[in-house]
């Protein structure tokens, strides 16, 4: 009479008895999810029950010096499934374990909501936008040369989030340039290096220019530029109609617009604005070495993430300032 394997759902025949050591027993036990329909505890196998090989790794086995047939490693366990179900049995330590480490996850999220409005707050009344008379007091010798009347550099950054379950959030959430879900926000410099500007967390697929419509950057009641300010910014930031109202001009790097290369002059020009703009690369890159930017947001701190990302880029500012005043 051909023996059946005793995993559930599995209909092949023959394989590999139960081990004889206890404590590995068990083992095979937990791993093929079997439970006893009379008293729904873990399932004993009798002295004739097997598990198939197809429930077996090829690591799992070993070949003999002879180079006959495998033969299964002593303190091989099944690991081979496809279970559709979670397995109605779970023991008492289990249980404690996942409960513990479910009020740990808890407690964990409590303490991090509870530090960031903190930090939030305290941080919120420090006025982190400098004005003008600051801003050319503290500008490096020769930005001061090139280009006197920039007020901020301007740049969007993204931070991974996990999937949304929802499937609009993944849609307004998904970044064509990361290839991922991302929370972007735009973040501004000013030539001393100094973060000056952060923005409110939108989805990963709204643009430059959506966001910077929707911040205070161009409300007409901030007042945060005075007439003749520039604002540098990357070539995809086109929003020179949203500032020339206020007779704030928008210094990006020169478009093509059909031509098959740029003249020297443009070329010159381009190059010397990137020599500048860098600055502000190089401050979200050293913003974005925080821990909790570096491995995607759960679920749970995505609604915190603006907070998040302000409290991180403003913390920045108490580091050692990385322009120096010659540049």
């Amino acid at each position: 009479m051909p023996r059946y394997c005793c995993v559930p759902g599995c209909n092949n025949s023959g394989g590999h008895l139960f081990p004889t050591e206890s404590s590995l027993s068990l083992k095979w036990r937990v791993a093929i999810r079997r439970i006893d329909p009379n008293t729904k505890k873990l399932w004993s196998p009798g002295k004739h029950d097997t598990v198939c090989s197809s429930h077996f790794t090829a690591e799992d086995y070993r070949e003999t010096l002879q180079g006959e047939r495998k033969r299964l490693k002593r303190n091989a366990v099944p690991s081979v499934f496809s279970f559709s179900i979670k397995p109605d049995f779970e023991s008492p330590r289990q249980k404690r374990q996942q409960r513990k480490e479910e009020r740990t996850q808890r407690s964990e999220a409590e303490a991090i909501l509870s530090m960031t409005v903190q930090h939030e707050i305290e941080l919120k009344e420090l006025d982190i936008w400098p004005s003008r008379e600051i801003i050319d007091e503290h500008m490096p010798d020769d930005f001061a040369r090139k280009y006197p009347a920039t007020r901020v550099i301007l740049d969007a950054t993204e931070i991974p989030i996990a999937k949304p379950s929802n499937v609009d959030a993944q849609s307004m959430t998904w970044s064509t340039y990361k290839h991922k879900n991302t929370l972007k926000t735009m973040v501004g410099c000013s030539p001393r290096g100094v973060i000056t500007y952060v923005s409110e967390s939108y989805g990963g697929s709204a643009s430059d220019r959506q966001i910077i419509e929707d911040s205070d950057l161009v409300d007409q009641n901030s007042k945060m530029f005075v007439s003749g300010d520039s604002i540098m910014a990357d070539r995809g930031i086109m929003v020179q109609d949203l500032f020339a109202p206020r007779d704030v001009h928008v210094n990006t790097p020169t478009m093509l617009k059909g031509k098959s290369q740029l003249d020297a002059t443009e070329v010159v020009r381009d190059r010397r604005i990137a020599s500048k703009r860098i600055h502000v690369e190089r401050l979200i890159g050293l913003c974005k070495k925080f821990k909790i930017l570096c491995t995607p947001l759960l679920p749970s701190k995505v609604l915190l993430g603006s907070r998040i990302v302000f409290v991180c880029f403003s913390i920045t500012n108490f580091r050692k300032c990385i322009v120096d005043q010659t540049a």
